[in-house]
């Protein structure tokens, strides 16, 4: 039997402008753990991704918080961000 993909998942990061590494060329895994996250729930296929991506690094990521829906974090974040 031959395995072949079908496809790749891709994961993005999305910063504000002045957090610290959207300077940054480039960011590790280690780099966004060390930061609050907004992740869709843990019964998602691209968070099943995710999360196996971290741990091929080592790194265990626990999410401030967790929602349904993928345009859902940008739209969270904004909100949040507006309030202060």
């Amino acid at each position: 039997m031959i395995e072949h993909p079908l496809f790749e998942f891709a994961f993005e990061v999305v910063f504000i402008k002045n957090h610290p590494l959207a300077a940054q060329k480039s960011v590790t895994a280690t780099d966004i753990s060390q930061y609050p996250l907004i992740a869709l729930y843990q019964c998602q296929i691209r968070r099943t991704r995710q999360d196996g991506f971290f741990r091929s690094q080592n790194i265990n990521i626990i999410p401030q918080f967790e929602t349904p829906r993928p345009l859902s974090p940008c739209r969270f974040a904004n909100k949040i961000l507006a309030s202060h």
